[in-house]
């Protein structure tokens, strides 16, 4: 089997969508598992109705829900020619509708968190049952599937974590009464479902981890990732003006990357995938005929030099407040508050006295930086950014950098990777 995933701006209107049946009925024969993200913007509009429910501003709720719902409603009508097809994909759209309805209709839930998914979700949702109403009358065998009895996580809500014993139990389970067929099957990306029934996300831009999970529990082919990019650049081109494509590029290498701010991909999307050995293959939704970059475990030496961007960082200084040194103890304390607030540190290094970690700006860094403040002295700096060059050299440096200021270098001659944190905005919090 081989399973695809197609982000929100591949599907985000008739037209995408048309472009999106193309290149699933190249495929007609094979068994798909497809990945398919919320509509173009559409995450972004629920996150601004769960704010507006839990604000209770009804009058902005009921707009954005009317605006989002006729979105939703105006792109069925352009798809479907015949009546019963229409009827039939508004119908189901509807039951959707009808739970967000009854949601709003109670006070909100204590956790933003857990209300976050249950509201957010539903991008994924609608825009799935489209796709498979969309599919089937284009001709293609599609069945829709709810990713939620499937891909099975704890009750970390925004950022569940996956049970891959009680995941990979559920896929088998697919995988073994689909055996025999061919066809396209559809389903979620960037959810998950809880022993109780909840609806969960695996974080932002989740979709890609969502393949790599089917990927690996299928044991499958390979993956596709289908991008509005001709493959995987060596530098975004909004920051690289000169970025070139990249044929073939090592696991290793891509998930360094990855986690450092290329976002072609997930950074927990290479994983699962290297464990089994399966490619990764990055293609053009515009231009499928274009190759792209493959992502595997043996690849040609690596000479281009790759650069990534990660922004929203804040740079936290934590200090001791009675000049004692930052031991194993104190350390631990760090690592394990920064383990309670689910916050990965991206660069850490410390001194006598003093830990400095640089992490990504999100809802949970507020509770962070008061939770240290009982135990040490904490100063932060942000928003800041990390520039990150492997295979690098002066030349290279030089035209990333320009004129911006460097407030944290770290170097690694082994890889040839070049970290640097870039001046922004402070604060401090005693």
């Amino acid at each position: 089997m081989k399973v695809f995933k197609f982000g929100g701006a591949s599907v985000k209107d008739a037209d995408g969508f048309r472009n999106f049946a193309r290149i699933l009925q190249r495929y007609a024969n094979d068994s798909v598992m497809v990945i398919l993200s919320a509509l173009g913007k559409s995450t972004n509009a629920l996150e601004e109705i769960q704010a507006a429910y839990i604000k209770r501003d009804n009058e902005r709720l009921t707009m954005l829900f009317e605006t989002l719902c006729q979105k939703h409603i105006e792109l069925t009508e352009q798809l479907f020619d015949k009546k019963e097809q229409k009827k039939a994909v508004q119908a189901d759209l509807e039951g959707f509708f009808q739970q967000m309805q009854q949601q709003f209709g109670q006070e909100p839930n204590a956790n933003p968190a857990f209300l976050y998914d249950q509201i957010v979700s539903k991008g994924e949702q609608l825009s799935t049952v489209i796709a498979a109403h969309f599919l089937r009358a284009q001709g293609l065998k599609c069945q829709w599937i709810d990713v939620r009895n499937y891909i099975k996580t704890d009750n970390t809500y925004r950022e569940g974590t996956v049970d891959w014993a009680e995941t990979s139990k559920y896929i088998r389970q697919l995988q073994q009464e689909t055996a025999a067929q061919t066809g396209i099957w559809i389903t979620q990306g960037f959810l998950g479902g809880t022993p109780e029934g909840f609806t969960t996300t695996l974080g932002r831009e989740g979709s890609d981890y969502s393949a790599a999970i089917f990927a690996h529990c299928l044991d499958a082919e390979s993956l596709s990732i289908w991008k509005d990019v001709p493959g995987i650049l060596n530098g975004d081109p909004r920051i690289v003006k000169d970025a070139q494509l990249i044929g073939e590029l090592s696991y290793e290498e891509a998930i360094e990357m990855a986690f450092y701010g290329a976002t072609v991909i997930h950074h927990k999307t290479v994983k699962p995938l290297q464990n089994k050995d399966i490619p990764l293959y990055v293609r053009s939704f515009i231009n499928p005929d274009v190759e792209g970059t493959v992502i595997r475990s043996r690849v040609s030496a690596q000479q281009l030099p790759l650069i990534a961007l990660k922004t929203n960082q804040i740079l936290i200084d934590v200090y001791t407040k009675d000049f004692s040194f930052i031991d194993g103890a104190q350390l631990g304390k760090i690592v394990s508050l920064l383990s309670k607030y689910n916050i990965t540190p991206h660069l850490s290094q410390n001194s006598a006295i003093s830990y400095t970690t640089c992490v990504t700006h999100n809802h949970r860094i507020a509770e962070l930086l008061d939770e240290l403040s009982l135990y040490f002295d904490v100063r932060y700096q942000g928003p800041i950014e990390i520039l990150t060059i492997r295979h690098f050299n002066d030349e290279v440096i030089a035209k990333q950098l320009g004129s911006r200021k460097v407030i944290l270098q770290q170097k690694d001659d082994q890889t040839e990777t070049l970290y640097m944190v870039i001046e922004g905005s402070s604060g401090i919090r005693k």
